[in-house]
């Protein structure tokens, strides 16, 4: 199988624009950039977290796009942990259950198509 499935097309497309977004709003000195990091971090001793989740997303777009297998596992083990670590670690759980629930979906979405699992398991060239 040498074309990529629509849906890893999509998820990765969706990832890259995401990462970008919050890299160009971290990285920016606006008002809205700092805004946005103090929100993303208030739960949080350390401002690293935004960054790390940005880069992990891309970089998990980008094996989707090469078709490597370990981007699916990382990046379903980090909403897992998300997952986690919004109800169980924090202070305050900051998931609801729509959150979740578009979890599963994505796991799903990589994980149970036969075509998406075509594409993460084919030979190397």
């Amino acid at each position: 199988m040498t074309d990529r499935p629509l849906i890893v097309t999509v998820l990765a497309c969706c990832l890259v624009l995401g990462s970008a977004m919050v890299l160009g709003a971290l990285w920016s000195a606006s008002p809205g950039g700092h805004a946005f990091a103090a929100a993303a971090t208030s739960s949080y001793d350390s401002s690293w977290l935004p960054w790390a989740g940005a880069l992990v997303a891309a970089g998990c777009a980008g094996g989707f796009l090469l078709g490597w297998p370990m981007a699916r596992l990382l990046f379903v083990c980090w909403m897992g942990y998300g997952v986690v670590e919004g109800l169980f670690l924090l202070d305050q759980p900051h998931y609801s259950l729509p959150v979740i629930a578009i979890y599963l979906v994505i796991a799903g979405l990589l994980f149970a198509p036969p075509a998406v699992n075509d594409w993460f398991r084919r030979p190397s060239a």
